[in-house]
């Protein structure tokens, strides 16, 4: 049991078959949302982590919304 809690942001593109500029859409929009904003971690100018869980949460979220649209 050796999985990644935390990724970077090209780590978490790779895992997900997202592109950059959509993740970084969906991390603005998980720090601005209270329920996601724990997820995402800006360790340094550079270096952004993002939990793994919470981004796949986030993803099915963003579905559920888009159903009731």
């Amino acid at each position: 049991m050796n999985e990644k809690k935390y990724g970077t942001k090209q780590e978490i593109a790779e895992m997900f078959g997202v592109k950059k500029g959509t993740l970084d859409n969906d991390l603005t929009k998980m720090r601005r949302n209270p329920k996601f904003s724990e997820y995402v971690i800006r360790k340094s100018y550079k270096v952004t982590l993002v939990s793994v869980v919470g981004y796949e949460e986030f993803i099915k979220y963003c579905g559920r919304l888009q159903e009731i649209v």
